[in-house]
């Protein structure tokens, strides 16, 4: 779990919240900042199913646009609860944690499509089942795409669009290290990060607004990539 790093008294929490809010607002056009929210559960569950049991933590809600496209994030940590064989006692399972964001398609409701990095599909098992590779083999190694549609992989995931998808780390300069998933379903993608860490927090307050800085160029690579692919938006 990602705590409150240095000693969080009621200054530093305001002083946070303003660099945070400031940084997403010169980056894009904000429309809501919530320190304390997270996107809703609903909209959580068109990608979890049974295998979670609520949200441990999770903090930084944020819906804005960004090249006219709006987008949701939180940094989430979720939780399964599981009993032993008698029932007598619970335990708490972290099954999540890191980076959420949902962005809305300037598109018809598309069919059910995934990159996944991820991979333990039990976790979110509203993916499709069906793997398609591509012909970059390096690619096939490390993501699997999944769709209902195996016309709709060639048009989304362009040869292009695979390059930028493997250069997300180098070019955030690590800030989304860690497994991702991109699900396509309707008329939006949800983006996960699981980076094993919250966004926008540092061990000391002296260095976090050079770390706020990076994790919002970190979201705004990632979208950007997104917005490019003529196959879910027309270039802008």
């Amino acid at each position: 779990m990602s705590p409150a790093i240095w000693k969080m008294n009621s200054q530093n929490k305001f002083d946070h919240e303003n660099m945070i809010r400031g940084a997403i607002a010169r980056n894009f056009e904000l429309l809501e900042y919530t320190y304390d929210g997270h996107i809703g559960i609903d909209m959580l569950k068109e990608m979890i199913t049974t295998s979670w049991s609520g949200i441990r933590q999770s903090n930084d809600y944020i819906r804005a646009r960004h090249r006219g496209a709006e987008f949701l994030f939180s940094n989430l940590d979720l939780f399964k609860s599981e009993s032993d064989e008698f029932y007598t006692t619970s335990t708490s399972k972290s099954v999540f944690e890191g980076q959420w964001l949902v962005l809305n398609l300037d598109r018809d409701n598309l069919p059910r499509m995934a990159i996944d990095e991820y991979h333990p599909l039990d976790k979110f098992p509203r993916l499709p089942s069906v793997k398609h590779p591509t012909n970059n083999k390096i690619f096939n190694k490390k993501f699997w795409i999944l769709a209902d549609d195996p016309q709709m992989v060639p048009a989304i995931a362009t040869p292009v669009f695979i390059d930028h998808i493997m250069s997300i780390d180098q070019a955030t300069l690590g800030a989304s290290n860690g497994k991702k998933l991109f699900f396509i379903q309707g008329r939006r993608m949800h983006i996960i990060l699981y980076t094993k860490r919250f966004f926008f927090e540092e061990n000391k307050f002296s260095q976090v607004l050079a770390r706020i800085e990076a994790d919002v160029n970190c979201i705004k690579y990632i979208l950007d990539v997104m917005l490019f692919n003529g196959g879910l938006f027309d270039p802008r």
